[in-house]
């Protein structure tokens, strides 16, 4: 244990001389500054809680107080030979400076990641300038929207203008087409009536020439009877053609589907348009079949008998035909001549209602049977076909759905 009465004090060694008290003051005004630097460093530290590192300004705080501990030490052993206090004073301060050196080392890192004064002031300074330049911008788009919103508001405004004047067109057009259909229908009906009526007076012109023709002798009186009869028979074509223009577009024809062999249909065609063929010098071939169909007979057979007297009635020389032959599961219904042809501009505009091959009416057709046609067929969802060469003649081809053998044999 060392104790005071075993030492001297410095100033002993100074002599107690100017040299003393230079030593003791320095030591002194050292002291009493240390100690005010750790007063700001608390109060920085209870001032500011939101500061980061309010433990090092801690730290620092005792440091500093110790390190002037131990100048206030100094001048008290300058009179007092109180080192045991001194060392010991020295040895807590040797810890705590260790202890704040070990903790700046470590803060180092964190500390230089941190922005600069400059750098924070030139990162406020670029958020200004963004921020004026967005509202620079919010401005702009300010001022775009208001304008794209009047722009819309004009459009919105001519939209419902034009939506309301369409309304009202098309109001207007519903009456139209209304009294437009009322007056088809009316057409139609008429049409109808008088295609009716006046198939019976024809027909007993029928009767008397035939009446005529069994009586006549003379070579010219049955060619004026012949011309008549084909005069006549050019006329029930065309009533009948008008009676079932009517019907269609009045919707009155409704198919009855049926599953039947074409052999029976074709004959028909054959004993019916034979005896025409003949007294023009054509040949008519009907190839027979047993082929099984699904479609409406009667129909069909009227498909079938306009494409077959057009053929007749286009065809001046060689012959017609009418056939089938199987295409998949369907089978085409087909009429073959040799007649005048049809270009093909003119193959698509044939199919409307009182269309002719060379854009006129004559003697030979009114127009109206492959416009039924192609109506009969579009009521039979049944495709139909043209090929056709000017002066090679034309193929006219209705496919309809086929019967599987196996199935027949079944029912």
């Amino acid at each position: 244990m060392v104790s005071r009465g075993s030492f001297l004090p410095h100033a002993v060694c100074l002599d107690y001389g100017p040299l003393m008290w230079l030593h003791a003051l320095s030591d002194g005004v050292i002291g009493l500054s240390f100690y005010s630097i750790p007063v700001s460093l608390m109060t920085l530290a209870w001032r500011r809680q939101d500061f980061e590192f309010r433990w090092v300004a801690v730290m620092f705080g005792a440091f500093i107080l110790l390190c002037g501990s131990t100048h206030i030490m100094h001048v008290w052993t300058l009179f007092v030979p109180d080192y045991l206090a001194s060392g010991a004073l020295k040895a807590v301060t040797a810890v705590v400076s260790l202890a704040t050196a070990v903790a700046l080392w470590l803060l180092l890192p964190k500390v230089l990641v941190i922005s600069s004064h400059r750098q924070l002031a030139l990162v406020n300074q670029d958020l200004r300038r963004q921020l004026v330049d967005r509202e620079t911008i919010n401005a702009e788009l300010e001022q775009r929207v208001g304008e794209r919103t009047r722009q819309l508001e004009d459009l919105n405004r001519a939209l419902t203008l034009e939506v309301a004047q369409r309304s009202e067109a098309e109001t207007a057009s519903r009456h139209a087409q209304a009294e437009a259909e009322r007056a088809n229908r009316g057409k139609s009906r008429m049409v109808a009536g008088v295609s009716h009526d006046l198939r019976q007076p024809v027909q007993a012109m029928f009767y008397f020439t035939e009446a005529l023709a069994s009586r006549l002798s003379d070579a010219a009186g049955r060619a004026i009877l012949g011309d008549l009869e084909r005069s006549m028979t050019t006329l029930k074509s065309l009533l009948d053609s008008l009676l079932d223009m009517s019907k269609l577009e009045a919707g009155s024809i409704t198919p009855q589907f049926q599953d039947f062999e074409v052999g029976t249909l074709l004959e028909q065609l054959a004993a019916e348009f034979a005896p025409m063929a003949v007294g023009k010098g054509l040949r008519l071939t009907v190839v027979p079949s047993t082929v099984a169909v699904h479609s409406d007979p009667a129909l069909l057979g009227r498909i079938l008998g306009n494409l077959a007297a057009n053929a007749v009635r286009y065809t001046d020389s060689g012959g017609i035909v009418i056939g089938c032959r199987r295409r998949g599961d369907r089978l085409a219904c087909e009429v073959w001549d040799t007649g005048v042809g049809i270009a093909a501009d003119q193959q698509n505009r044939i199919f409307e209602e009182f269309a002719q091959v060379d854009g006129s009416a004559d003697e030979r057709g009114f127009g109206l049977g492959l416009a039924i046609v192609r109506r009969l067929c579009g009521l039979l969802n049944h495709d139909i076909r043209l090929r056709s060469l000017p002066g090679r003649g034309s193929v006219f081809s209705v496919t309809v759905p086929m019967i599987a053998d196996r199935a027949r044999r079944a029912a």
